[in-house]
């Protein structure tokens, strides 16, 4: 049929997501301009379905990169990035000095990033019907936050992070877990997988016991050319269930099925992406458009 446009004209609109319960939908947008003349930062909108303007639902002052509903509607998690000095202070004319770019990492450039500084994606959490609600940040320190997910009962988040002593050095993403209700910016985490290489793409049961992810176990000197493999291990960290040891090809996208007996994924095999299922219980993998 004939899209639909449920946005309008003269911004950009980006991050669709339902709310839980399907009565909004919610979107990532920069409308407006500031009083510099500048274009406002990105932030999360709601469109109630049963009609009604686009409302403003985070107010955050940096603006926000990402975000996720809590499975109970309740809460969003946001993506928000550290500020920069001059961010910080009110003098408006100290922001158009040039800067000087101060080289302390190991890797400090990256393609479509540019000079890298110490400024980091944290995580937050907003109750977003409470007008006055302020987004309290969930995890802290000197490092990158990815990946982020919501356990069914919404008390709990997965995510990804490289927390070694030197991150730039090495590929070593872990999965770890922090309350949704933190107090101390996330300084108390559970480390769920501590394999020396790539853990990733968490995804949670429906029974919030078990976690789903991909994993890199090949040794360090195969670099990125190294198979992922899906994986599961208990929401309490343990020994992980490697599932795909035998498959030489790269799977993706994780997700479990409803009743909680099968993973389902995205399989690379001959230039192509196939949807494909495993059950659990006999580890038979099945491609379910043929």
């Amino acid at each position: 049929g004939e899209a639909i446009p449920m946005t309008s004209k003269g911004y950009s609109a980006g991050s669709p997501r339902w709310s839980p319960n399907g009565q909004y939908l919610s979107f990532m947008a920069s409308r407006g301009k500031g009083e510099d003349g500048k274009p406002n930062k990105a932030q999360v909108w709601t469109l109630n379905l049963m009609g009604g303007e686009a409302q403003q639902i985070t107010h955050t002052k940096f603006g926000v990169s990402g975000y996720e509903w809590s499975p109970d509607g309740k809460r969003l998690l946001l993506y928000m990035r550290d500020p920069t000095p001059e961010q910080l202070t009110e003098d408006k004319k100290d922001d158009k000095k040039p800067k000087p770019y101060v080289i302390d990492r190991l890797q400090f450039k990256r393609d479509y990033a540019g000079y890298l500084d110490r400024r980091r994606t944290h995580l937050y959490v907003l109750n977003w019907k409470d007008e006055k609600a302020k987004p309290i940040q969930i995890t802290s320190g000197d490092y990158d936050n990815s990946q982020a997910v919501w356990s069914p009962d919404s008390k709990s988040i997965a995510f990804v992070s490289n927390r070694t002593k030197e991150p730039d050095s090495n590929p070593n993403s872990d999965i770890w877990i922090v309350s949704a209700d933190s107090t101390d910016k996330g300084k108390t985490l559970l480390q769920v997988t501590k394999n020396t290489r790539e853990d990733y793409s968490p995804q949670w049961s429906p029974d919030g016991k078990t976690i789903a992810y991909l994993t890199v176990t090949a040794p360090m000197k195969t670099l990125w050319y190294a198979t992922n493999k899906l994986a599961t291990i208990s929401a309490g960290g343990g020994k992980p269930n490697i599932l795909t040891t035998s498959l030489d090809r790269n799977v993706r996208r994780p997700k479990f099925s409803a009743d909680g007996k099968s993973i389902w994924f995205l399989l690379e095999d001959s230039g192509e992406q196939n949807l494909a299922s495993m059950d659990l219980a006999s580890k038979k993998i099945n491609r379910r458009i043929k």
